[in-house]
């Protein structure tokens, strides 16, 4: 369970990259995708979408990627579940990857954030409300996408839903920080608010 792993001491990660110096453990938490929200193509993801495919596809089979480069694979995915949000997502990224490091430093400065799935479309229905295209002079109509094949989830530059974003990235505690913040605990309540109570939230 995430709430119950032990904090990694600051010391102990001295053979580590430059980035574990930085005190960050590659573990991020967000949203690959957002109910309701229009995306960039006009494609608004309905809650349930994801329901079937998360429960027949193991996270092992659901890669994490650069910019949806098959060949870029950088981490793996702990934990992806819709909740009355979206698609709440938490991975962790392979450290011993050069680029997923390069990655990391970006967004533990705030300059990565994006996220973004790559799907096949199974069931969808186009809207009765037309929206404006920035390409075309005529307006087009919305989709709404009801039951998704997830493929893979990426980190991107720029996502196509502007609110899918990374919001927290975990900061290595040192050993007497960790044995203070294991006092100020608040009681046990849920796994992802255990996750985030010792988490660097850096992006809002």
């Amino acid at each position: 369970m995430l709430g119950d792993r032990r904090q990694i001491s600051y010391a102990q990660k001295q053979d580590y990259t430059a980035v574990h110096h930085e005190g960050f453990s590659g573990r991020f938490s967000g949203y690959a995708s957002l109910f309701d929200q229009p995306d960039q193509s006009g494609d608004i993801v309905k809650k349930g979408a994801f329901q079937k495919i998360l429960s027949q596809k193991p996270l092992q089979r659901i890669p994490m990627l650069a910019h949806h480069d098959p060949e870029r694979p950088i981490g793996r995915w702990e934990v992806i579940r819709e909740d009355a949000k979206g698609l709440f997502v938490v991975g962790v990224l392979n450290q011993e990857v050069k680029l997923a490091c390069e990655l990391l430093s970006l967004m533990a400065q705030g300059v990565m954030t994006g996220l973004s799935i790559g799907y096949r479309n199974i069931a969808s229905t186009p809207s009765r409300t037309r929206r404006p295209h920035p390409s075309q002079k005529v307006n087009s109509q919305y989709r709404y996408l009801k039951q998704l094949d997830l493929w893979e989830i990426s980190l991107v530059t720029f996502p196509m839903l502007e609110e899918a974003r990374i919001h927290s990235v975990e900061k290595i505690l040192e050993e007497n920080e960790a044995k203070k913040s294991e006092k100020n605990l608040c009681p046990p309540l849920t796994v992802d608010a255990k996750y985030l109570r010792n988490s660097l939230k850096i992006f809002n």
